[in-house]
């Protein structure tokens, strides 16, 4: 058996699902349902099978290909382009964004291509809140402590293009905030960190000898 394009579906789940055995008869082998059998993995989105005589098969696959991370339920899903959840095995996964929602795979597509338009500014989006079924929310820079960045239901595109331009001419994300609402169009709202550091007590002042205090 020869397996061309695998790259995260394991062997042993591919021959689980071809369903044959050294010594089995390559003419009576179904070629139709062991391709239904072997599409049905999660990785895989289409596949090819054919028998080379006299004893060879050679499978042909076609895998999906994660664009996002879904955290829901506790858990942590790898998402493709058509929002279908395809595994939680996210070890080596790196530079995808984390979704949160119970809906968000089905926009995370939508969301990935709008990000993509700004390169420098989509490196820094860490996870994607997906909130009231109908607009994002983004966390930049840290997943614990960073800017939080409300979009707007209409045209988020448009808010993230505001965004980096404001990022490019006034360093916007280099001063010391904690959240930037872009929900409406003709004004911005910030919302700057918090200083929690104490105010050091006053120091006493000294009493000079022979005068009054």
């Amino acid at each position: 058996i020869y397996v061309d394009g695998r790259q995260r579906t394991k062997p042993e789940e591919i021959l689980a699902a071809l369903q044959i055995q050294r010594g089995d008869a390559i003419l009576s082998y179904d070629l139709e349902a062991a391709k239904q059998r072997v599409e049905a993995l999660p990785w895989i989105t289409e596949a090819a099978i054919e028998r080379r005589l006299p004893s060879q098969i050679l499978v042909t696959i076609a895998e999906r290909w994660p664009i996002a991370i879904w955290q829901n339920d506790g858990r942590f899903l790898l998402v493709d382009p058509h929002g279908n959840a395809i595994g939680d095995d996210v070890g080596g996964v790196v530079g995808l964004p984390l979704v949160v929602g119970e809906d968000a795979p089905a926009h995370a597509n939508d969301l990935v291509g709008m990000l993509a338009t700004e390169p420098d500014l989509m490196h820094r989006v860490k996870a994607a809140v997906w909130v009231s079924e109908r607009r994002w929310n983004l966390v930049m820079d840290r997943l614990e402590g960073g800017i939080a960045v409300r979009l707007p239901e209409d045209n988020p595109a448009a808010a993230w293009k505001r965004l980096a331009r404001l990022e490019r001419e006034q360093r916007l994300l280099e001063r010391k905030i904690v959240a930037v609402d872009l929900r409406l169009v003709d004004r911005l709202v910030v919302r700057k960190e918090v200083d929690h550091t104490p105010t050091p007590p006053e120091k006493p002042k000294k009493r000079v000898p022979g005068k009054d205090a």
